[in-house]
């Protein structure tokens, strides 16, 4: 069975994108992608854990960063990982059988499946749907927000959903993005876990999630991209928030991300050259994709949940949200509350999104939905 599944060839549309690898050129690939380990952590939800060397990580596999010195803020690294390493989640053997090809493992495709173009253009929608809210004025030198972490249920089995920051060029051709996701075909499992991307050139031959390719330098030995977010946001009980902040700074144009108010890493200025003179985009909120769009399934909707599965209008503690939302904008290079913002929603009886502002929580807002149900059919 296990061969047969190898030598299956993916279809969309009748047409053949890819034949699957063979276990010859997965181990071959299994070497590149996996980094020796200075120690090995198994956690207890099945995730292998690689304390690599900080100078060993796949960053530096990238031809712009062979030289690259590293760029360290003034904090003390710790955690369970010795000092001068970080945490890579292990990549394993089935993460690559179930890739569409090894040539673009953990990039999203620029046109559906795993893509997510351009949340404002239906016509390349394919099964991608979003409920969030834009800032859109030149430049931007960082975005922050607090988001409650949930754990959506997927109608099908190749569904994702996700909650995010993004950072991008107004074609989205060159994107920064942090959050949550559930998503079975990038992890094989239904649990929530943080992740990054980046992209130059919309995903066609460049970016990655979290560390599966050369790109991201990561600085903290305390968080592992790609491992379980806990703990999960309870429906109208105890909620748990992730705090991601993402600045530009002034001296080297590297792109910092913070997690919970710690440095995580950077993507270097080289990395993605498009948004060199700031973002002109910035997006708040969730995404879905629904597998059963792409196969014409009698026109019925997913069941798969957007944050908590809940609509905006059920307010605090049962509806996902994002809170204390803050812009950098190029004038005054510091974290402000954004001017105006405009929601975005394609299909509000299926995810919708309200924003509202108050003196605890800034300019704020509730988001997501269920999916199918009658409003959506």
């Amino acid at each position: 069975m296990v061969l047969l599944l190898l030598m299956a060839l993916t279809f969309v549309d009748g047409r053949i994108l890819s034949k699957k690898p063979n276990m010859k050129e997965i181990d071959r690939m299994l070497k590149v992608l996996n980094k020796p380990a200075i120690k090995t952590i198994k956690s207890a939800d099945g995730d292998i854990i690689d304390c690599v060397d900080i100078h060993k990580q796949p960053a530096f596999d990238h031809p712009l960063l062979r030289n690259h010195t590293i760029q360290v803020q003034t904090w003390h690294l710790n955690g369970t990982c010795p000092e001068g390493t970080i945490p890579i989640r292990r990549i394993q053997k089935s993460d690559l059988i179930r890739a569409a090809s090894l040539k673009n493992f953990g990039r999203k495709s620029p046109w559906g499946l795993m893509g997510g173009r351009r949340p404002n253009d239906n016509s390349v929608n394919e099964g991608h749907e979003h409920a969030i809210v834009i800032a859109k004025e030149k430049f931007y030198m960082g975005a922050l927000a607090s988001l409650n972490v949930w754990k959506p249920q997927l109608g099908y089995a190749n569904d994702f959903s996700l909650s995010q920051v993004w950072l991008s060029t107004n074609n989205a051709e060159s994107t920064i993005e942090v959050g949550w996701i559930v998503n079975p075909d990038l992890y094989g499992d239904n649990l929530t876990r943080i992740f990054t991307y980046w992209t130059a050139d919309g995903s066609h031959t460049t970016g990655c999630y979290n560390l599966k390719c050369s790109g991201f330098v990561q600085v903290n030995s305390d968080i592992a991209l790609g491992a379980t977010a806990t703990p999960i946001s309870v429906y109208d009980g105890p909620q748990y928030q992730m705090t991601v902040s993402i600045f530009k700074e002034q001296d080297t144009g590297n792109w910092w991300l913070q997690v919970q108010g710690n440095p995580l890493g950077y993507w270097p200025s080289s990395l993605v050259p498009g948004i060199a003179n700031g973002a002109e985009r910035l997006q708040y909120g969730g995404e879905i994709f629904d597998k059963g769009q792409t196969l014409g399934d009698g026109g019925q909707h997913t069941t798969t949940e957007m944050g908590s599965g809940h609509f905006p209008d059920e307010g605090e503690k049962k509806a996902s949200v994002f809170t204390n939302i803050q812009v950098v904008d190029l004038a005054q290079y510091a974290y402000i509350s954004p001017k105006q913002v405009k929601p975005f929603v394609m299909r509000p009886g299926c995810y919708d999104v309200s924003v509202k502002r108050s003196d605890n929580w800034g300019l704020y807002f509730f988001y997501g939905g269920p999916g199918r149900n009658p409003k959506c059919p």
